[in-house]
């Protein structure tokens, strides 16, 4: 029912799943320092923020910042198409400039406040455990999701009132929904743009590819779904983003021709640039988004470590031979 009417009650719907989130991570923080007190925020604060020799140590890797390129992809989700196809009902006039730097900061700032949570639940549990949060970490695959599936249920069983289990959920289901609008918007208006014959039935169109996706969601939720989701995250994110961010930089800055973006952006969009901004875009976008999109361990793994922590060790099973071998 939100995509009824299309973009018109869609958009308005996206203003609550985006704000509502934020409401109920603040109010859960909130709750988390009365309840655990100031010792375990300075603590989770230290763990989250305060740089150390460990930490340190790690940058010159590449890989953490192959990771870490790759999980701005998985956020922002504009390599889905989402954010750009919702960018197509936009007035010619919109400030794309301002726009973009929006979206970038409400991003940061939500994936702050999701790590603040979960750092002051896993500094609840190694002061319960007596155990250092290294050690915790070890005990879960770091590689994968279950960090957060051992973060919050640990956080929520230290609630006294049923009412943040119902705004947990609810948390959960906004962002879900939010998630599935772009993507939604995404599909179908590919459909319409190639086959404009389907608008006009659009509402069946739309419960159609509604319909489509929920079958394909349904392995997933069976005994062995957390397995598959990580082993699609590990093709997904981990490969196809990278190489569709330096497809996506390298169409517009060497074969469109960055100079030419920015004068269409003046000229037809009216935007004004300043020369520092323009600047840090051309170094950006032309020089350090493409080397940092590449992942070297495309080229220097093998092809079994691509797969998930859980299907590498269990690669011996008989019934895993099939996914280790692909």
């Amino acid at each position: 029912m939100i995509l009824v009417r299309g973009i018109r009650s869609s958009s308005k719907v996206m203003y609550f799943t985006n704000l509502f989130p934020i409401a109920v991570l603040l109010l859960l923080l909130a709750y988390s320092s009365v309840k655990y007190g100031l010792s375990v925020w300075y603590a989770s604060s230290n763990l989250y923020f305060s740089p150390t020799q460990e930490k340190a140590s790690e940058l010159p890797s590449w890989e953490i910042w192959a990771d870490a390129a790759s999980q701005v992809l998985f956020t922002l989700g504009h390599m889905f198409g989402g954010i750009i196809t919702l960018a197509s009902y936009n007035d010619l006039r919109q400030n794309t400039l301002r726009t973009a730097l929006y979206i970038v900061l409400w991003d940061t700032a939500l994936s702050f406040l999701f790590g603040c949570l979960v750092f002051i639940s896993l500094s609840k549990l190694t002061t319960v455990s007596n155990v250092g949060i290294d050690v915790l970490l070890n005990t879960t695959h770091t590689d994968s999701v279950e960090v957060v599936f051992t973060a919050y249920p640990a956080f929520l069983a230290e609630v006294d009132s049923p009412i943040w289990f119902v705004l947990f959920f609810l948390m959960i289901f906004t962002l879900g929904i939010d998630s599935l609008i772009g993507l939604v918007e995404t599909v179908t208006t590919a459909l319409f743009d190639n086959f404009t014959r389907l608008r006009n039935r659009y509402f069946p169109n739309v419960c159609a590819v509604i319909y489509v996706m929920f079958i394909l969601g349904l392995p997933m939720c069976t005994s062995t779904g957390f397995e598959l989701v990580e082993f699609m995250h590990s093709h997904t994110c981990n490969l196809t983003l990278p190489l569709l961010g330096i497809s996506h930089t390298v169409l517009f800055c060497y074969v469109f021709g960055f100079d030419d973006l920015m004068t269409i952006i003046r000229q037809e969009l009216r935007v004004t640039i300043p020369k520092s901004i323009e600047w840090y875009l051309r170094l950006a976008l032309k020089y350090i988004s493409p080397v940092a999109f590449f992942d070297w361990r495309l080229l220097l793994r093998p092809t079994q470590d691509f797969l998930p922590a859980y299907l590498r060790e269990h690669s011996n099973r008989p019934d895993m031979y099939i996914l280790a071998d692909y």
